[in-house]
C-alpha cells in the first residue's frame, strides 16, 4: 500500500467541493487536482527524503502548479526549500488534515 497516496487522498478530500479535476501524478506528485482556477500539486516528502525533494523542485517550471507539501511530520517543514508551496500538512492514520505554513 502506497501510504503516501492515501494520505494524499484525504487532503484532495478537503478541495473535493471545489476541484473541477484530479488524477493521480507522477513523481513527486501523489495527486494533480484543479481547483479554483489553479493546478495543484500534493507532494509526499517522505521523513528523510528532503533532499531528494529538494533537488527535484528546486527550478521552477515555467507555468508552475501551487505544490501542497505532505510531510510526515511537521519537523521536516524548515528542511524543504521548495517555490510555489501554498501549504504543508499532515494526514493522521484516521485522515484528519492538519495544514501548516512556514513563518
Amino acid at each position: 500500500m502506497d501510504k503516501g497516496l492515501l494520505a494524499a487522498i484525504w487532503v484532495l478530500a478537503d478541495f473535493i467541493d471545489r476541484a473541477e479535476f484530479h488524477s493521480v501524478g507522477d513523481f513527486p506528485a501523489k495527486l494533480i487536482f484543479f481547483a479554483d482556477g489553479e493546478v495543484y500539486e500534493v507532494i509526499h516528502a517522505a521523513n528523510g527524503k528532503e533532499a531528494l525533494i529538494n533537488h527535484i523542485l528546486s527550478a521552477p517550471a515555467e507555468e508552475a502548479s501551487s505544490y501542497l507539501i505532505l510531510v510526515d511530520k511537521p519537523e521536516q517543514i524548515p528542511e524543504l526549500e521548495i517555490p510555489n508551496v501554498r501549504g504543508y500538512c499532515t494526514v493522521s492514520p484516521e485522515g484528519e488534515v492538519q495544514y501548516y505554513q512556514r513563518e
